[in-house]
């Protein structure tokens, strides 16, 4: 088995993937998993499951706040009479 902690960014090609094997898994499982996650974005292999859960916190959730937070001050912008498109480029 090999555990893995992907993001929404690979959705469009800038995802980041973190994953650990079992002691089940081979190096050979784990290569093949790393290429699946690298044709989505970037991806590498952990020694330990419990750097997981900080994972999880940076990479796994982090970018939609960052994204909230992007896209709160675009809107802010946008309200003060910056057009959408260019707040959100600007953002």
């Amino acid at each position: 088995m090999i555990r893995v902690m992907p993001n929404a960014p690979a959705m469009v090609g800038r995802g980041m993937a973190a994953l650990v094997r079992s002691k089940g898994a081979s190096k050979n499982d784990e290569a093949f998993a790393l290429r699946i996650f690298l044709a989505v974005g970037d991806a590498v292999a952990l020694k330990d499951e419990a750097l997981l859960d900080p994972v999880t916190a940076l990479s796994g959730s982090g970018p939609a706040y960052v994204y909230l937070f992007v896209k709160a001050l675009a809107d802010a912008a946008a309200n003060e009479g910056i057009p959408r498109d260019l707040a959100i480029r600007m953002g």
